[in-house]
C-alpha cells in the first residue's frame, strides 16, 4: 500500500513524499539536489516487499514540495521526515541517500538513532558513526574515498558511468537493490540477534 503524506511545519515549507507501507521497520529515502522521490523507483517497492515501511520525500523544492531548494535546509528536513517515519514505524530505523544528500542525510541519521545507513554515489564529509554501506560507480574520484570514510564502512563497486540516483536505472540497478536489502535485512537480524555483523552479496 502506498500513502501519500505531507509534513506540514510551523513557517517551513511543506514537503511531499509518499509512504510504502510493508511492516515494522523504516527506510528513510532523502534523493539528491535536482532529482526527487521518483528517483529511487523501484527501491521503495523492493524494499517494502521485505516488510519495510519505505519513506520517500521530496526535499524543499523538488518535486511535490513547496519553497525553494536549499541543500543547507536537508538536515533539518530529513530529521522532521524521519520522526514522522518513526511514528508509524515500531522497529528499527534506515536512512538512505544519494550524492551530494550524503552528509546532511549522514547527520540525520545519526540524529534519529537509525540503525544503519547507506549512500549511492556518496560524498563524506566525515566517517561515519553507524553502520554504513556505500555504493560506488565507476569514477575516478572515488578512489580515495574508502580511506576517509572509515571502519564501520562497507562499499560495493559497480562498473557503471551512471551517477547518483541514476545507478537505479542502469544495468546495474538489481545487483544495487540486492546490495542494500541485504545490507538492511543483516542489520535488522543482528538486531533481534545482539551481534553487529552484517554481510554484502560478492
Amino acid at each position: 500500500m502506498i500513502e501519500p503524506v505531507e509534513l506540514i511545519r510551523p513557517g517551513e515549507p511543506v514537503l511531499r513524499g509518499q509512504l510504502h507501507l510493508g511492516g515494522d521497520d523504516g527506510v528513510l529515502l532523502v534523493h539528491e539536489p535536482g532529482r526527487d522521490l521518483d528517483a529511487w523507483n523501484p527501491l521503495p517497492q523492493t524494499l517494502a516487499a521485505y516488510r519495510l515501511n519505505v519513506l520517500a520525500i521530496d526535499l524543499a523544492g523538488h518535486g511535490g514540495s513547496e519553497g525553494a531548494p536549499d541543500p543547507s535546509r536537508t538536515a533539518a528536513d530529513a530529521v522532521a521526515a524521519g520522526r514522522l517515519l518513526r511514528r508509524r514505524s515500531r522497529g528499527s530505523l534506515f536512512v538512505g541517500a544519494a550524492g551530494a544528500s550524503t552528509p546532511a542525510a549522514l547527520a540525520a541519521a545519526q540524529d534519529l538513532g537509525a540503525r544503519g545507513f547507506f549512500a549511492l554515489d556518496p560524498v563524506f564529509d566525515a566517517p561515519p558513526a553507524l553502520p554504513t554501506l556505500a555504493i560506488l560507480p565507476r569514477a575516478t574520484e572515488h578512489e580515495g574515498l574508502i580511506g576517509r570514510i572509515g571502519a564501520r564502512a562497507m562499499t560495493a563497486h559497480v562498473p557503471s558511468s551512471a551517477r547518483g540516483l541514476e545507478l537505479l536505472a542502469s544495468d546495474w540497478a538489481e545487483n544495487i537493490q540486492a546490495y542494500i536489502t541485504t545490507f538492511v535485512n543483516d542489520l535488522r537480524a543482528a538486531a533481534a540477534s545482539g551481534p553487529d555483523a552484517v554481510g554484502i552479496p560478492r
